[in-house]
């Protein structure tokens, strides 16, 4: 499996798609940033740790990893790079497992080049915390729980991608998801279990112990579930 991730992980360093991504992130965030200054009476917080926890449940971060999953896992299969490596004997699981370590690599460069943007960029207009709302905990806090959220996301948006492998189907499977998901599981009374409140909940310097522990297991959860239905798809898949 090594020799497999790091062939992986080179693609990845060498993606334009990657690349793409992290610029539009940056370009984004900071527009993003800019309209708060505009309207600043919309927002509870200012400063870098207003725009951070302001931006985080507009999901913008999640786009950008929801394309970058669709375009890295269906070229895999369009590109027949994944027949190649099965047929020179590599394990499926081994294939799999280290798709998922470099999606979920790539979905946390993404979430920390964007939460870094924020903060930088509301830091420039209104000074770092001007209403003291971070401590150093609560920032180690919020970018680990976060994190957890958006690899949760990385694993249904492959086992959705995996599902498809068209490149456009896959893209609007993941967008829906990030678009319209918490609607929909929000009509049905069932918000609370949905990834999307997690992100919500942990737009904080201060979650409470009840929110961690639902998220959390909410997380594991949805991330164990893709996993597990993604591999066995995966394994019982016609790679062409």
């Amino acid at each position: 499996m090594l020799n497999i991730l790091k062939s992986d992980f080179y693609k990845l360093r060498k993606s334009k798609t990657f690349l793409i991504c992290l610029l539009a992130c940056v370009v984004l965030t900071i527009v993003a940033v800019s309209a708060m200054n505009t309207v600043p009476d919309m927002f509870t917080y200012t400063g870098g740790t207003g725009a951070l926890v302001n931006l985080l449940p507009m999901n913008t971060q999640l786009y950008f990893i929801a394309a970058f999953v669709a375009i890295f896992i269906t070229s895999e299969f369009h590109y027949g790079t994944i027949k190649n490596i099965i047929s020179r004997g590599s394990g499926r699981i081994a294939v799999f497992f280290s798709k998922f370590i470099i999606c979920s690599l790539a979905a946390i460069s993404l979430l920390l080049v964007f939460m870094l943007t924020a903060v930088v960029a509301g830091s420039i207009l209104w000074g770092y915390d001007p209403d003291g709302i971070s401590t150093l905990s609560g920032f180690v806090q919020l970018v680990s729980l976060q994190a957890l959220m958006t690899i949760a996301y990385t694993a249904l948006f492959m086992l959705l991608s995996m599902a498809i492998r068209s490149l456009g189907g896959a893209i609007v499977a993941n967008f829906i998801c990030v678009v319209m998901a918490a609607t929909i599981f929000e009509v049905i009374s069932l918000g609370n279990f949905w990834l999307d409140w997690g992100i919500n909940a942990f737009s904080t310097f201060m979650p409470t112990a009840a929110d961690i522990t639902q998220g959390v297991i909410t997380a594991l959860a949805w991330s164990a579930v893709s996993i597990i239905v993604s591999a066995v798809l995966f394994i019982k898949q016609d790679v062409k």
